[in-house]
């Protein structure tokens, strides 16, 4: 229970929300990661719930590791974001080019170029990462619009580039469909869905981003009656809090982030 209440409060951090202007914009979607071998899995439940007090525990524990899209950070092109409840992330599109470069890690280390401006982002050794890009290609025989999505190799240099959404968890709890999903020509990028597996830690993760929030900018959501609801982004926010240079001249020593 304390760990709910300190998980909910540094979610709160991130509601602040001011009027904005429309802008384009990048979103996706986590989904729970769907079950597989029903009847296997069935079995080996019902095996377990045969023996006294297991049924407590086995509710207890799947209410506990049930499988987060809410309350999931993710950063892109200065701006931090947390999922809602239905596990939606919305960002400001900062890149003409319809590609997203989309890392999954659970850290990342900022190189500092003056007080608390980023210069750029780096992995961090030792840290798991997995990388794919998502990139809108169409079809010529058709005219469809599609998305291709394919796994690529990490920067050997160990630079994210500056368009790159990263996903704060560990690999082993994400998967992320290779291969092509429709979509629409639009300046709006719908990206293909994302899943969440069982046992992400969303407690420590939040915790690790409270320490790296304030080299970002926030986001915020207004809805303009009078035309669809298409959500909107605010950089005012940005104002309270430093973030990374556009376009950076030098790049000092690592400040290292631990957790």
């Amino acid at each position: 229970m304390k760990n709910k209440r300190l998980f909910l409060l540094i979610v709160a951090c991130f509601a602040y929300n001011k009027n904005a202007q429309a802008d384009n914009i990048i979103t996706y979607f986590l989904k729970p990661y769907p079950l597989t071998e029903h009847d296997a899995y069935s079995k080996k439940i019902n095996r377990k719930l045969s023996k006294p007090g297991k049924i407590a525990k086995h509710t207890a524990n799947g209410i506990i590791n049930r499988p987060w899209i809410d309350g999931i950070f993710s950063s892109y092109a200065g701006f931090l974001e947390v999922s809602d409840d239905e596990g939606r992330t919305l960002f400001p599109r900062r890149h003409e080019e319809p590609k997203v470069t989309l890392l999954i890690t659970s850290k990342i280390t900022p190189i500092i170029m003056t007080g608390n401006t980023v210069h750029h982002w780096e992995l961090e050794k030792g840290t798991p990462a997995y990388m794919v890009t998502i990139q809108r290609e169409q079809d010529l025989t058709t005219n469809l619009y599609f998305w291709n999505v394919i796994e690529m190799d990490l920067p050997q240099n160990n630079i994210v580039p500056l368009d790159t959404v990263v996903l704060f968890a560990k690999p082993k709890n994400i998967y992320v469909p290779l291969g092509i999903t429709l979509t629409s020509d639009s300046p709006h990028l719908v990206l293909p869905d994302i899943y969440i597996k069982k046992g992400i830690n969303v407690v420590k993760r939040s915790l690790y981003v409270l320490n790296i929030k304030q080299f970002f900018g926030t986001i915020s959501r207004t809805q303009d009656t009078s035309k669809p609801a298409i959500p909107t982004i605010d950089e005012t926010n940005k104002d309270d809090a430093p973030v990374q240079s556009p376009a950076p001249t030098v790049a000092p020593v690592i400040q290292q982030i631990q957790t």
